[in-house]
């Protein structure tokens, strides 16, 4: 994969429009791994493998676009804006070279976010 080069460009309109609050957060998150850091996996160079054990390997580098709405109230937009990604990318298969079970793995963070908001502001947020 030498030589291999990427190019990102991104932008980002929200417009609050005639509303008293804006209830819509955004989210962009880069996560470039260094070369070096892609060569060792590539190479089979992985923390702890030394020791005989199969550790997880590290993510690839990966681009990640959220827009939470916050129909659920301005609480729920923040919350998932801060919690979204994390719960994701934790998933199981969430960097497969599959489609499907990233996709899977994707709408089982949504799922975990959701409930876990649900938790924490139910008052506000119920689940129908």
């Amino acid at each position: 994969m030498e030589g291999l080069c990427c190019s990102l460009v991104v932008s980002l309109f929200s417009d609050q429009g005639g509303r008293k609050y804006m209830e819509v957060v955004t989210q962009i998150m880069l996560e470039l791994k260094p070369k070096e850091e892609k060569e060792d996996i590539a190479a089979g160079a992985t923390s702890g493998a030394a020791l005989g054990s199969s550790p997880l390997p590290p993510l690839p580098s990966v681009a990640f676009f959220a827009m939470c709405d916050g129909h659920g109230g301005q609480e729920a937009a923040h919350f998932a804006h801060e919690n979204l990604w994390p719960f994701s990318k934790k998933q199981k298969g969430f960097c497969s070279a599959e489609l499907a079970t990233g996709c899977v793995a994707l709408h089982k963070g949504f799922l975990r976010c959701l409930w876990l908001c649900h938790v924490r502001y139910r008052d506000f947020f119920p689940l129908r």
